[in-house]
């Protein structure tokens, strides 16, 4: 009997320490993500763009705005080529061309917004667009 009571007392004990341990480290998650958050709103309050580096990956910014703007246009060209039955290869031909058309725009926080080249300094550019 006294074996059994010292069983489960070695069980519960480990049991504590291993829910204590996982508290712990989601405790130390969620506090780092809040950190990240808060360091990110200030970069954003003070638009100082050295502190928004620090949690913005510009070039996959970049690249996710680029491929995203791709497959809008290329769905509408597709969709407007589709109806036009009048011009039917020249359409199907432009639809196939507009794929290969390359965009340059680029995402970058001197430029992420057509005024925000007043706001933050005179080496920013406003965008191409």
């Amino acid at each position: 009997m006294r074996l059994i009571s010292s069983i489960v007392r070695a069980a519960l004990s480990v049991l504590l320490v291993a829910v204590l341990l996982i508290g712990v480290v989601g405790g130390c998650y969620w506090l780092s993500l809040i950190a990240s958050l808060n360091g990110l709103e200030a970069g954003i309050r003070e638009r100082d763009v050295v502190k928004l580096e620090k949690y913005i990956d510009w070039p996959r910014v970049r690249e996710q705005a680029r491929s995203d703007l791709r497959a809008s246009v290329m769905t509408q060209v597709f969709k407007e080529a589709k109806p036009d039955k009048e011009r039917g290869l020249a359409s199907s031909i432009g639809a196939l061309l507009a794929g290969a058309v390359s965009l340059s725009g680029r995402v970058h926080p001197n430029n992420a917004h057509p005024a925000s080249h007043t706001r933050l300094g005179s080496s920013a550019r406003a965008m191409p667009w």
